[in-house]
Parts: structure tokens; sequence; C-alpha cells
């Protein structure tokens, strides 16, 4: 029983890593749409070249990956116990 209950935790845990994730990626996404809003104001600037918006892009990718890896040991743990 006792191990049961250390996997349910360890599942919640990666869940709850997941759910962070997501919320900081929402953050990056939005932070991405105010700095286009703000460089619309200067058409000479490439959006995909400003540093604000590479590094989201950035951090994004790195989200998605770490999300995916978290996803894979939630579904590695889940066949385990099954």
């Amino acid at each position: 029983f006792s191990e049961r209950l250390k996997i349910e935790i360890a599942v919640i845990r990666l869940l709850y890593q997941s759910d962070d994730m997501k919320k900081r990626k929402e953050e990056l996404l939005k932070a991405i749409g105010q700095r286009v809003v703000e460089l619309s104001e200067h058409p000479d600037r490439n959006i995909l070249r400003d540093k604000v918006v590479t590094d989201a892009m950035s951090e994004i990718e790195s989200i998605d990956k770490n999300i995916t890896e978290l996803k894979q040991k939630i579904s590695e743990i889940n066949r385990v116990t099954d």
C-alpha cells in the first residue's frame, strides 16, 4: 500500500511541475504578444529577430521539451503500476 501511495505522490508532483511549466509558457506567449504590439509601431523592425521574442521562443521550446519528458515519465510510472 505505501509503495502505491509513493507512486501516486510522484505522479502528482510531476503533474504539478507540468502545470507550472504550462503557466510559464502562457506568460511567455503573452509577453511575445505584448512585444509584437510594441513593435508594430516600428514597421522597420523584424519581429522574429527581436531579442525579447527570440528569448521567449527559446524558453518555450525548452518548456515544451520538458513537458514532453514529464509526460513520458508519468506514462512510464503508470505502466509500472498497472
